[in-house]
């Protein structure tokens, strides 16, 4: 399989260490993306393990298509009884690419057309099958999200502050910075802690405690193709992390 592991923009090299670190091939890496090749366990694993990721995609179609045919095109393209399961809701979110003109809201709605009437739509990413899509002018992708909401929300936040720093990002400082490394300083000093962010991550990095390890929705589990006995032995590693740091 081969897996897009987005973050924010500027830190794919940093993730593409982490990932590296994790045991996983990278293969390219852009701005704000990395993909990787591996087995569905490596995508499962970057969902709870990586401090830096924001979603995992596993790509499902990529067509050569005008923006204005793509949206039947991509609902042609998948097998929608072998990627929702029984009972299960999708959720949708699609943009457009610099040039593509319409709105689209209206572009999603059209490729949601294209899914069996037994298959309802979820208004949030909780617990639902999670798809991304993207119309350029020339060409239009759809992706399976494995993360369903953002990675950047561990858990641990109970209420935010004001203008909260992102948790990958603070996450990204701290590895810029060499705190992931076993010499790592000894003391760590924020004086600008706000909600407490920083040292949150700093202390879970050091402690080695899965930033996953407290989240219990994630889109691989309303996948029907994920091997559920994998997807538990995932998140018991990564819960146990909390519990023997």
């Amino acid at each position: 399989m081969q897996f897009i592991i987005t973050c924010l923009p500027g830190l794919a090299p940093l993730l593409a260490d982490e990932l590296t670190e994790l045991g996983m091939s990278v293969t390219d890496r852009g701005n704000a993306h990395v993909a990787v090749e591996g087995r569905q366990q490596d995508g499962l694993r970057a969902c709870l393990w990586s401090r830096l990721a924001e979603r995992v995609l596993l790509p499902l179609a990529e067509l050569e298509v005008a923006p204005e045919e793509a949206p039947e095109k991509l609902a042609e393209a998948v097998d929608w009884r072998a990627l929702v399961p029984t009972g299960g809701a999708v959720h949708l979110s699609l943009d457009h690419g610099k040039g593509v003109r319409g709105d689209s809201r209206i572009s999603a709605k059209r490729l949601l057309r294209g899914l069996p009437d037994d298959i309802p739509l979820a208004r949030r990413e909780t617990g639902a099958c999670c798809l991304r899509a993207r119309l350029d002018p020339d060409a239009a992708r759809l992706w399976l999200d494995l993360a369903g909401t953002p990675l950047h929300r561990r858990g641990y936040r109970l209420a935010g502050g004001r203008a909260p720093l992102r948790e990958n990002l603070a996450a990204a400082l701290l590895r810029a910075g060499g705190w992931h490394r076993d010499d790592r300083p000894g003391l760590l000093v924020d004086p600008f802690c706000g909600s407490g962010t920083v040292l949150v991550e700093a202390a879970w990095m050091a402690a080695g405690i899965a930033p996953g390890a407290l989240r219990k929705d994630y889109g691989f589990l309303a996948w029907r193709g994920c091997r559920q006995a994998l997807a538990q032995q995932a998140l018991a590693e990564a819960a146990a992390s909390l519990e023997n740091p």
